[in-house]
C-alpha cells in the first residue's frame, strides 16, 4: 500500500491574517523549502483555516518543483496563502492570487513566484545521468527534520529503477508525512523528487520511498521559464 506524503493540521482563522511576511534576511536557501499551504475549511465550529505541509525544491529564480499532490487545495477558490521557510527558518508568505501553479501531469507540480527567490536553483540531471542510475546505488535525499525545524539530508539506497520512477530503501524510516516535493539528488544533480511511501495495513511505514524522476517535460518547463527571468 502507498500513502502519499501530505500532513493535515487545523489552524485558528485568526492566525492566518496577514498578506505577506518579510524576508528577515537577505540569504534564502537555494535547495530545500518547507511549502506551508493555508486554506479555508467548513466545520461544525464555522469555516477554520487548514494548513497542508510539503516540500519544495528551487529550480529557478522564481520557480520552486514539488510533487503534484501540492494543486489539490490550491485549486480551491478559497485557498488563502503559501508561507516559505527555508533551511535557516526564515520565512516568506505569498496570497494565493499572487502565486502561480503549473501542473505537469499527476506527479508534479511547479509553483511559480511573483518575486525571485537568491541564490542559484538546483541543477537538474540530463538524460545520461538518469539513465546511469541502477538498483544499488546511493542517492541523497532532501527531508525536513521536524526536531531541529530545518532541512536535512540523508544517504538512501536504490532498490529498483523504473520508467520515470525509482524506489529507495529508508531502513531507519526517515522520510515522514509532509517531506514530499523534497529533492533526490545523484552526482550533484537534480535526479526527482520524493512522491510517497509504502506502509502496512495499519498505515505503518515500511521502509521504501518512491521518487518521482524529472522527465524531459519538466526539464524544457524549466528551461522555458528560466529564460523569462531576467
Amino acid at each position: 500500500m502507498k500513502q502519499l506524503l501530505v500532513v493535515v493540521a487545523i489552524l485558528v482563522l485568526s492566525n492566518l491574517r496577514g498578506d505577506r511576511l518579510s524576508v528577515m534576511a537577505a540569504t534564502w536557501s537555494p535547495v530545500t523549502l518547507k511549502i506551508e499551504h493555508t486554506w479555508l475549511r467548513r466545520t461544525i465550529d464555522g469555516m477554520q483555516g487548514t494548513v497542508g505541509n510539503s516540500l519544495g525544491t528551487v529550480v529557478g529564480p522564481n520557480l520552486i518543483l514539488t510533487h503534484g499532490h501540492f494543486h489539490v487545495p490550491l485549486q480551491s477558490e478559497r485557498s488563502m496563502a503559501l508561507r516559505l521557510l527555508d533551511n535557516t527558518g526564515q520565512i516568506i508568505q505569498f496570497r494565493r492570487d499572487e502565486v502561480q501553479q503549473i501542473i505537469l501531469g499527476r506527479e508534479t507540480t511547479f509553483i511559480y513566484l511573483p518575486s525571485e527567490l537568491p541564490g542559484i536553483g538546483a541543477p537538474l540531471a540530463d538524460r545520461g545521468t538518469l539513465d546511469s542510475l541502477r538498483a544499488g546505488e546511493w542517492v541523497t535525499v532532501n527531508y525536513w527534520d521536524d526536531t531541529r525545524r530545518r532541512g536535512a539530508q540523508r544517504r538512501f539506497q536504490i532498490v529498483q529503477v523504473q520508467q520515470d520512477a525509482a524506489t529507495l530503501a529508508d531502513p531507519d524510516l526517515v522520510i515522514n508525512a509532509g517531506d514530499s516535493g523534497g529533492g533526490v539528488f545523484f552526482a550533484d544533480s537534480l535526479i526527482g523528487t520524493t512522491s510517497s511511501i509504502d506502509v502496512d495495513s495499519q498505515d505503518r511505514p515500511v521502509g521504501r520511498v518512491h521518487v518521482t524522476l524529472v522527465t524531459p517535460g519538466i526539464r524544457n518547463l524549466v528551461q522555458q521559464y528560466n529564460a523569462l527571468a531576467p
